[in-house]
Formats: structure tokens, C-alpha cells, sequence
């Protein structure tokens, strides 16, 4: 019920797990004509970059360093989280510069 005891009128409330509106009117646009971008904004490509390389590295790391019968298992998966890495720096590097 709202505040004023009519059950027709039932305000969300943020507390109770209701959702509330968003705070500008419907339809509402930028004046730029641009669309706001909602969430948080992507990594910088030279960021995931240096990430990536630096999963290949350990991998690489890993392969001369252990010595157990596994560690193929660990080599395997630390280059292949590197490569997604590298994969997701492509992208956005290309999603930056217009080319899709």
C-alpha cells in the first residue's frame, strides 16, 4: 500500500526489494544525441594486453620451473587464460577504433 492507504497507489520501496525508477523521465536522451553508456565502462586494450602477456608468461614460467608429472595441466591452462586475455585486448582495441 502507498502512503496514503490506497492499495492502488503502491510506491516501490528500495528497502523491501521493490525496484525504484530511474531518476530522469522516460525517453529522456542526452542532448549530444549520444546514447550513455550504462554499466561499467571496458578495460583499455593496453591493459588487457599486458595482462595476457603476463599469463603467458607465468605459463611459460611454469613449464621450466615444475617439476611434477602435471604440470602440462598448469602450463596449459595458465596459456590459455593469457590467449583469452589477448583475445579480449583485440577486440576492444577494435572496438575503440571503429573497425568491426
Amino acid at each position: 500500500m502507498g502512503k496514503s492507504g490506497d492499495p492502488r497507489k503502491a510506491s516501490p520501496d528500495p528497502k523491501s526489494g521493490g525496484s525504484a525508477r530511474a531518476s530522469g523521465p522516460r525517453g529522456w536522451r542526452p542532448s549530444d544525441g549520444t546514447t550513455p553508456t550504462v554499466g561499467r565502462r571496458a578495460s583499455r586494450p593496453g591493459f588487457l594486453l599486458a595482462v595476457g602477456l603476463m599469463w603467458i608468461a607465468m605459463g611459460v614460467v611454469a613449464g621450466f620451473s615444475l617439476t611434477a608429472s602435471w604440470k602440462l595441466v598448469v602450463v596449459i591452462v595458465f596459456i590459455g587464460i593469457g590467449l583469452l586475455y589477448l583475445r579480449s585486448a583485440g577486440l576492444q582495441f577494435l572496438r575503440q577504433t571503429g573497425r568491426s
